[in-house]
């Protein structure tokens, strides 16, 4: 069964802090590849145009 609410916030009263703190992590390490890929790729297209207009 799918539930949804505050898990967060009932993990931590709970005093469950190593499934809370797992959960963070796992949160926090998602975000930060999205935006690191994200980053990765804007600075490989812009390499990429750069030595295109230095062979032109």
């Amino acid at each position: 069964m799918i539930k949804t609410g505050d898990w967060r916030w009932n993990t931590l009263s709970n005093a469950n802090y190593f499934v809370a703190g797992a959960d963070i992590y796992w949160l926090i390490t998602g975000i930060a590849t999205l935006f690191l890929s994200l980053t990765v790729k804007n600075k490989t297209t812009v390499i990429s145009r750069k030595v295109a207009e230095e062979i032109a």
